[in-house]
């Protein structure tokens, strides 16, 4: 299951082999989101950022844990450029290991 949540009451899912997003991102962005939280696994996260940006979606995006994986960032800067990570504070380990990992792809810290 992947699932972009735009608030507690409104979110859009897909199933685990579904690739293609534009109904769910179009939704989302008709019901005003201002934030969309993608929660998946790291394959189909360039999958939504890729659709989200050919139908022109500014909403502002933000993922988990899988986020920072290396073959995330490999040759897909053009749409990871403003999606926030999000971590848990006592993931403290890991996220400074991920926050080296954003700043090697990135550029970013």
């Amino acid at each position: 299951m992947f699932t972009l949540v735009y608030s507690w009451q409104q979110s859009e899912g897909s199933l685990s082999d579904e690739s293609d997003f534009p109904t769910q991102l179009l939704r989302l962005r008709n019901l005003g989101a201002e934030f969309i939280h993608l929660a998946a696994y790291d394959h189909k996260y360039i999958n939504v950022l890729r659709q989200a940006k050919a139908l022109g979606i500014k909403t502002k995006m933000g993922g988990n844990w899988s986020l920072p994986a290396p073959n995330i960032h490999q040759g897909n800067k053009d749409v990871l450029n403003g999606v926030l990570f999000i971590s848990p504070e006592f993931y403290i380990s890991d996220r400074m290991s991920s926050k080296a990992v954003f700043k090697d792809a990135l550029g970013v810290s």
